[in-house]
């Protein structure tokens, strides 16, 4: 749990000097510690160091997209089987 909230301490950090500091003490502790799944994000967080590091770069998130696409997927889902009835005069 601890580990859990440790990790977003670096959400909170100003610049981006700071936030990969807090990340490499995060992922040093993390691998230290005997929880394996916790020890696999640690590596992947360690792999994907850059993308994480890039929102401190430029703030900019994908979020607004990433929400489109899913209601996007989630229509096609609901509209599966449906037969549309198209009436010409």
């Amino acid at each position: 749990m601890l580990l859990k909230e440790s990790f977003l301490e670096v959400y909170s950090c100003k610049d981006e000097k700071e936030a990969e500091e807090c990340l490499n003490s995060w992922i040093s502790q993390t691998l230290k510690s005997s929880l394996t799944p916790f020890i696999e994000l640690a590596h992947k967080f360690t792999e994907k160091m850059q993308y994480i590091l890039n929102w401190f770069r430029r703030k900019i998130s994908s979020a607004i997209s990433e929400g489109f696409n899913n209601k996007i997927k989630r229509l096609k889902r609901m509209a599966y089987g449906i037969k549309i009835l198209i009436i010409s005069d």
